[in-house]
């Protein structure tokens, strides 16, 4: 199953490509083109910021996880995390 956000991004270029393909056939669609094109600038922006975060948090873990067992008992994970998640 997609996720929600995955799907309206895939959505919003569909109807992107849509609107692009009427207005082709009816120059006075070009506002409706314009105004969804910042809307989907908008809104893949906030995607990718979206991602962003969530990889903040899964690819610390994920790095952990292929450390050996002995190293992993000698660090301390929380620490770890605190300075991926926290730094910029």
């Amino acid at each position: 199953m997609i996720e929600f956000s995955k799907f309206m991004i895939i959505l919003d270029y569909l109807i992107e490509v849509v609107l692009l393909i009427l207005t082709y056939f009816n120059s006075e669609m070009a506002a409706v083109v314009i105004a969804w094109s910042g809307q989907l600038a908008v809104s893949t922006g906030f995607y990718y910021w979206k991602s962003r975060m969530e990889n903040r948090v899964k690819l610390p873990i994920l790095l952990l996880k292929s450390l050996p067992k002995e190293l992993r008992e000698e660090l301390d994970v929380t620490e770890i995390i605190k300075t991926i998640i926290g730094g910029e």
